[in-house]
């Protein structure tokens, strides 16, 4: 064990050592309560967030069918004349009606690419614009314009992470000239469940307060009272009061140390009474040699008055 991890557990120790039982005891029921719903929340909130993720995954192929499904009322097939992108008759390039509209009806957002390059979108940039003309970049280019195939997934779009979902969009001649993309960041997705999260971290630290403060009180009144009481005896015992008893009417180690208590008090009267009886003794035995020594004083004196009187 290293020296600071010692240090650490003597400052420990000492603090501990300073608290009082009952507050030892509330402290040790709010972190165990405090503790188990902590682990619980933690372990639930993961397998919910992953959940979630899921679900999230789940929602872009929901999106991208139905930003598909607005671009196929304009009939006839996606199209490439000059510096254009068509769906139909209609131009796509600045046109964001599309992408504004499946943001009302499903939320998140929508871009459509001709080629690599986006040409109508509601991905807005930090200048608060939208982000026509910047590329696709990333694992969702790869799939689309390296092996042909959509792509589902989370990726970065202009350096915050979204759940996305991407499409090729194939002209006539099944030729690759853009990609619709459909999508939601992550943190607007996970709004809720952080709010969440935080109102039931809240909530833990709330019941483990009540816990602790109720089981503070019940531990003052079962225990620490009675250890008061026991701990008042002993001081009238230190101040001469042999008289002091505990009642206390418990089957366990506080009944137990008041029964102590009790018996410790009696063995010392018991041994102040003999003290007392042996001082009484004592007194006696004392009076009786003085009233001894006067008797003997007093013949003597006679003794030597006598003397004087033969001497005379």
């Amino acid at each position: 064990m290293s020296t600071n991890t010692v240090g650490i557990l003597k400052v420990w120790e000492n603090a501990m050592g300073k608290m009082r039982i009952t507050t030892k005891l509330a402290a040790l029921t709010f972190g165990s309560v405090a503790g188990v719903l902590f682990v619980t929340m933690t372990i639930c909130f993961f397998n919910f967030h992953k959940e979630l993720k899921d679900i999230a995954l789940e929602n872009q192929e929901t999106r991208i069918r139905v930003f598909r499904e607005l671009l196929s009322r304009e009939g006839g097939e996606f199209r490439i004349e000059g510096n254009n992108l068509l769906a139909g008759d209609q131009v796509l390039n600045g046109r964001y009606a599309f992408p504004d509209k499946l943001k009302k009806l499903c939320g998140g957002t929508a871009t459509i690419f001709m080629g690599d390059t986006r040409v109508s979108t509601n991905v807005l940039k930090d200048d608060g614009s939208r982000a026509v003309g910047t590329t696709l970049q990333g694992p969702a280019r790869d799939a689309v314009f390296t092996e042909g195939k959509s792509y589902r997934g989370k990726t970065d779009i202009l350096g915050v992470p979204y759940f996305t979902a991407y499409d090729p969009i194939k002209n006539n001649r099944g030729e690759i000239i853009g990609v619709l993309y459909a999508g939601v960041k992550e943190s607007e997705f996970f709004a809720p469940f952080d709010k969440l999260m935080l109102h039931v971290t809240l909530l833990i630290i709330l019941i483990s307060g009540i816990v602790a403060g109720s089981v503070f009180q019940v531990i003052r009144l079962m225990i620490t009272k009675p250890i008061q009481e026991v701990e008042k005896k002993f001081r009238n015992v230190a101040e001469g009061d042999l008289t002091t008893r505990i009642c206390v009417n418990r089957g366990d180690e506080i009944g137990e140390l008041a029964d102590e208590f009790n018996r410790f008090i009696d063995a010392q009267e018991k041994v102040v009474n003999k003290i007392k009886n042996l001082a009484i003794k004592l007194d006696s035995a004392t009076q009786e040699a003085a009233s001894g020594y006067q008797g003997l004083s007093q013949a003597t004196q006679e003794q030597a008055s006598a003397v004087e009187q033969v001497a005379a």
